[in-house]
């Protein structure tokens, strides 16, 4: 079955495109979701308030992949073939133009 993630002022949220309902997965306030991918079946990454998460969407159980701590706005994300790194592209703050740097986090 294919599904979607989505996130609105509520939650993050999974939609069934076979079914149409939506599971809450995630909810926390003030949230604030950026990005999204997913991983594999049953994992996601996702970007919240600058922190990078890694969630099992079957049990429901999220881990911090990374803090914010160094990491600035990200603004694109995608998951290596061998679902090992997270490569990612940021803006650093105050600068308009941002390098096409691209980094990686080990998952």
């Amino acid at each position: 079955s294919s599904k979607i993630i989505y996130s609105n002022g509520g939650g993050l949220y999974s939609y069934s495109l076979s079914n149409k309902k939506s599971v809450l997965l995630y909810a926390k306030q003030p949230q604030k979701v950026t990005l999204t991918t997913w991983l594999d079946n049953t994992n996601i990454i996702f970007i919240d308030e600058g922190v990078v998460w890694k969630m099992n969407t079957e049990r429901l159980l999220a881990d911090k992949i990374s803090g914010s701590a160094g990491v600035n706005f990200i603004t694109a994300i995608a998951v290596s073939e061998e679902k090992n790194r997270l490569f990612y592209t940021e803006q650093v703050s105050g600068k308009l133009n941002s390098s096409s740097t691209v980094y990686y986090i080990n998952l």
